[in-house]
């Protein structure tokens, strides 16, 4: 069997827009006038951001994690939407009974879930999130999945949007679909799998 490994940010669901501005929000309670690029931190986890503004002289404390964590669960509602034709993309592929499915995020369990939730999205064997162990752009989450499925990883696809994760799925040594976002996935999947 193949091995399918989904990101969730960026790739099945579009939710840059509401984690970037979750982040900045964060941010801005704890600095107001703090200048950075979103592009500085896109992609690592928010502990890892906070590393970033802090090498960059912000100094931000690790509660900004939880301020970000809060300002995304009172909005996540508005930001993601149930996706008919990716969720018919993802419900066909399940009913060909040739793949395993995973999703592998950056992201929090508690987000991770309740964006599966939103989508109705249930047909993945596994789901890690960052809550499971080392996150991208260490190639962990990846390595488990087809360690868990016993999948090789010249049978394993692993679809991509953002930098730290193509470096760590390109790690891993799977094949790597790169994403521009969940339009784009869902153009590849009728296509091609």
């Amino acid at each position: 069997m193949t091995l399918l490994i989904f990101d969730l940010d960026g790739t099945l669901v579009d939710c840059k827009a509401l984690h970037q501005v979750a982040f900045r929000n964060a941010v801005l309670q704890q600095v107001p006038d703090a200048e950075f690029d979103d592009e500085d931190v896109e992609g690592l986890p928010t502990t890892e951001k906070i590393k970033v503004l802090q090498s960059k002289g912000f100094p931000v404390t690790m509660e900004l994690d939880k301020l970000k964590r809060d300002w995304t669960r009172q909005h996540i509602d508005s930001h993601i939407l149930f996706d008919p034709d990716l969720h018919s993309a993802i419900a066909r592929l399940d009913k060909q009974g040739k793949y395993k499915m995973a999703v592998c995020s950056n992201s929090r369990n508690e987000f991770v879930l309740k964006c599966l939730s939103i989508l109705d999205l249930w047909q993945f064997d596994l789901v890690f999130s960052r809550d499971h162990g080392r996150p991208k752009p260490n190639p962990w989450m990846f390595q488990e999945c087809m360690s868990i499925t016993n999948t090789p990883a010249g049978d394993t696809y692993i679809f991509e949007d953002s930098p730290v994760g193509i470096q760590a799925a390109e790690a891993s040594g799977a094949n790597v679909i790169e994403i521009l976002d969940s339009e784009d996935l869902i153009r590849i999947l009728n296509s091609g799998f």
